[in-house]
């Protein structure tokens, strides 16, 4: 688990993604002004924003799994990939024309 702050900052950063996603990210644009690269842009821009919120979405899943099974030491192995899982879930091949997905340490 990272630090207190380093928490915060995570957590702040999926807030704002969760925001972008809601009020932004199926808008990138008037049809009629749509280029390649803007697509391009604005997939890119939504695909930090996925990244961002699935890094909070593991540090509040973790807590959860903490409080539901105390005894029981969290899935390393799922909160470690959960990140590129949610990447492929979200983007599928789509992310192979976008720039490499986000890779800020958790």
């Amino acid at each position: 688990m990272p630090s207190s702050a380093r928490t915060a900052d995570l957590l702040h950063a999926a807030k704002e993604a969760r925001n972008f996603i809601a009020h932004q990210g199926a808008g990138a644009g008037y049809v009629s002004d749509l280029t390649r690269d803007s697509i391009l842009t604005h997939a890119s821009r939504l695909r930090t924003a996925v990244a961002d919120l699935a890094r909070g979405d593991n540090i509040v899943s973790t807590w959860c799994h903490g409080t539901e099974e105390p005894r029981e030491p969290a899935p390393q192995h799922l909160i470690d990939a959960y990140p590129k899982l949610i990447d492929a879930w979200v983007f599928g091949t789509f992310g192979s024309l976008l720039d490499p997905a986000p890779t800020r340490s958790s």
